[in-house]
């Protein structure tokens, strides 16, 4: 089964790296890593990878998610 991660941050000054240690860290092999840079305000669709890996999931997908501040 393919792990897909997915991290977002708010600025061009913010990098997702630690969110995706974070998931590799619990134990998840990353195997497609898709990252934004949008306001957390934004509605969802403004968030284009994150559309496009809600798509991709299936039933038997994993979905690990992180909250770093």
């Amino acid at each position: 089964m393919a792990v897909f991660g997915y991290g977002r941050v708010s600025t061009v000054e913010q990098t997702t790296d630690n969110q995706r240690l974070e998931i590799e860290r619990a134990g998840y092999a990353v195997e497609y890593w898709y990252s934004d840079t949008v306001s957390g305000k934004a509605h969802g669709a403004c968030r284009a990878h994150g559309t496009g890996l809600d798509q991709l999931l299936t039933s038997s997908s994993t979905q690990a998610h992180t909250r770093s501040r």
